[in-house]
């Protein structure tokens, strides 16, 4: 009998797995021939030519959680070969999976025990968001509250384990660095799949955040008691918009101010600081004293000439005012910061997907799926190593990587250095660190080197947090130096537990 498990399979088997020897046939080739940097990069940019069209035939044909990670790895621009991020941008509108709006009706249903009508006086059939595993819908229930309920796809779970299970298998094989941090993945997954889960770290994340300097710019949306399953999410409906959202219209918005195409105007801003704060108030002010100068006599004109001829009112000007990109990022940043060191409870996924501009000036965190936890012993270890990272001492800084649990094959303290200076500083594009080797290069060549024999699973989701926070400030031309921003916060740890540095 024709198995879909089997057939995915075969399919990623046969066609992966000659890609994947030929890639670590010359890396193993490279190393052994001593090949300089120049004579490996132009090796590995033929591979990548010849490849990247058969990669993208093997997403397109597998299509469900493959395409969700082609579309998380087409953000990373500093990751991937270019010719690769090409397609990988292409997929980008892509949704996984699309669910019926009667089964989003029958999941309700099994929550209430009885009919939605008994519950909501309204459930719109149109999904308002796709999450990574379910479908968004608005809702009002009969006491007048707003909610937005989010329903998993159905045999969403049992795809990501089958897909899952496929990435284990092929990187135990094949890159065996990534396993340890792929298996935390799975194991953070499992609650993402648990709503009831989720809606009970959207309290505990609430509280946390109420109670902090926070509390006035930041706001975590109620989950809704008796309204949640393991399959079901129901949540107090915040007003805003998605900040990739505001951030796409402001672009547009300039494009069609000088007449160009948005593409343009995207790349001229990839990779440029944004503007100061300053200058973000200054411009808000002009704008508002514009508009302000151009409706007064539009104000006038209209009560007086348009009340008594309506169809000659004309309309008032609005003009769009541009985004406090630096202090929406130093925001988020500053946020995770205190969940880590002070509150010891974070969000494990920070993509700025998952924020939201709201309707009173705050920022909306709304999606607690994956979140991390350190206790003391681990703030006090993490907070060693940001300061053995801000004096840049190698002694310090391998004494403070083997403080937090991590174990080498051969313990090469210039190899722990780099490791511990990639992952926990996420200087990614520093050359006395990489080589001039790309991450992923950069990863294989550590291995290869000095593997890594013990993987502390705490720390996982706290390096995946990183990873998303570098990225989304990369993209806006912002890079953090965490050593540098967590320093105050781990002087912070050291002095609450009575600690030197």
């Amino acid at each position: 009998a024709y198995s879909p498990t089997i057939h995915r399979s075969v399919v990623f088997w046969t066609q992966a797995t000659p890609i994947a020897l030929h890639y670590l046939c010359l890396q193993n080739w490279a190393l052994a021939a001593g090949w300089d940097e120049d004579r490996s990069r132009v090796a590995f940019e033929r591979l990548h030519r010849m490849y990247a069209g058969r990669v993208r035939d093997i997403v397109l044909e597998m299509r469900g959680w493959f395409v969700k990670v082609a579309q998380m790895a087409s953000t990373r621009d500093d990751w991937l070969p270019e010719i690769y991020l090409q397609f990988l941008r292409q997929l980008q509108d892509q949704v996984p999976m699309v669910l019926p709006f009667s089964h989003a009706v029958a999941e309700i249903e099994a929550v209430l025990g009885g009919p939605v009508d008994d519950t909501f006086v309204e459930l719109d059939p149109h999904p308002i968001g796709c999450a990574t595993i379910g479908q968004v819908y608005r809702g009002k229930l009969k006491d007048g509250q707003e909610v937005a309920i989010k329903i998993q796809y159905p045999n969403g779970e049992e795809r990501f384990r089958q897909d899952l299970n496929l990435l284990l298998t092929f990187c135990r094989i094949f890159m065996p660095q990534h396993v340890a941090p792929l298996s935390e993945f799975e194991r953070q997954f499992d609650s993402e799949f648990d709503y009831h889960l989720e809606a009970a770290q959207l309290s505990e994340m609430r509280a946390v955040m109420l109670d902090s300097p926070y509390s006035s710019q930041v706001y975590i949306p109620r989950p809704i008691p008796g309204l949640c399953s393991r399959r079901v999410l129901t949540m107090e409906l915040v007003r805003g918009r998605k900040f990739l959202d505001a951030v796409q219209e402001q672009l547009e918005n300039e494009a069609t101010r000088r007449g160009v195409p948005v593409e343009r105007v995207v790349e001229e801003h990839k990779g440029k600081p944004p503007p100061t704060e300053r200058y973000v108030w200054g411009v808000r002010a002009v704008l508002a004293v514009r508009d302000a100068a151009v409706n007064t006599p539009r104000l006038a004109f209209n009560w007086t000439i348009g009340l008594v001829l309506p169809s000659w009112q004309v309309s008032y000007a609005r003009s769009c005012p541009p985004l406090n990109l630096r202090g929406i990022l130093d925001l988020i940043r500053d946020v995770h910061s205190y969940q880590i060191f002070v509150a010891g409870f974070f969000n494990g996924d920070p993509h700025p997907g998952n924020v939201m501009l709201l309707e009173d000036g705050k920022l909306g965190l709304v999606d607690m799926g994956q979140v991390g936890r350190l206790d003391r012993k681990d703030q006090v270890a993490l907070s060693r190593m940001t300061l053995a990272l801000y004096s840049g001492e190698r002694k310090r800084i391998v004494d403070a990587l083997g403080g937090m649990g991590f174990v080498f094959r051969y313990g090469k303290e210039d190899i722990m250095e780099r490791y511990a200076r990639f992952h926990f500083a996420k200087e990614w594009t520093n050359v006395e660190v990489t080589d001039g080797r790309d991450p992923i290069t950069f990863m294989d060549w550590l291995n290869a080197k000095d593997p890594l024999t013990k993987f502390p699973d705490q720390w996982a989701t706290l390096m995946k947090m990183m990873i998303v926070l570098q990225g989304a400030h990369l993209a806006f031309g912002m890079p953090i130096s965490f050593a540098q921003e967590w320093l105050p916060a781990a002087q912070g740890v050291l002095a609450r537990e009575g600690l030197s540095g």
